[in-house]
C-alpha cells in the first residue's frame, strides 16, 4: 500500500484546477471551497508550491494562484518531490555487523528500484493530462 500524505492529495487537486483555469488567477478561498480543502493548509501548501517554481501567485481584486509553468510541463513527481522532498523516504538504521552490510544492500536495492519505477510511473503522467481527464468528466472539477 502507498500511503499518499493529505497535502500531495490536496496540492494535486488544487493544481489541476488551476490547470483547468489555462492561466487565470484563482483566489485561495474559492480553491478550498471548491476542492474541499482546508483554507488556512492549503494556503500553506501553496506557498510551498510557489517556492519550488509551480504556482505564481498575485494579492489584489485581480490576484490569485496559477500555474508557473505550463501544466504539460509539471508532473506528479514535481508535486511530490516539491512537498515530500524525494519519493521514497526509508529510515535506516545503522547496522554494526560485517554481515548486515550485504543485507542492507539487498534491501536497499528494493527501495532503489521501487522508487525508479515510481518516478518512471508517476513522472510520466502531467497536470495537462489531469485537467484534461477532469474535463471530460461529466462531474468536472472546473469551477
Amino acid at each position: 500500500m502507498l500511503r499518499v500524505p493529505a497535502r500531495v492529495d490536496y496540492a494535486l487537486r488544487a493544481l489541476v484546477a488551476l490547470a483547468l483555469e489555462d492561466g487565470t488567477p484563482m483566489k485561495g478561498d474559492r480553491l478550498s471551497r471548491e476542492q474541499a480543502i482546508p483554507f488556512r493548509f492549503l494556503e500553506v501548501t501553496l506557498g510551498e508550491l510557489r517556492h519550488s517554481g509551480i504556482v505564481a501567485s498575485r494579492r489584489g481584486a485581480d490576484g490569485g494562484y496559477w500555474l508557473a509553468r505550463p501544466a504539460a510541463d509539471v508532473t506528479v513527481v514535481d508535486v511530490l518531490v516539491a512537498l515530500e522532498g524525494s519519493l521514497i523516504d526509508v529510515r535506516s538504521v545503522p547496522y554494526e555487523e560485517e554481515q548486515g552490510r550485504e543485507v542492507h544492500r539487498v534491501t536497499n536495492r528494493v527501495w532503489t528500484s521501487a522508487e525508479a519505477d515510481l518516478d518512471r510511473l508517476l513522472g510520466a503522467i502531467t497536470l495537462a493530462d489531469l485537467a484534461a481527464e477532469a474535463a471530460a468528466q461529466p462531474d468536472s472539477v472546473a469551477g
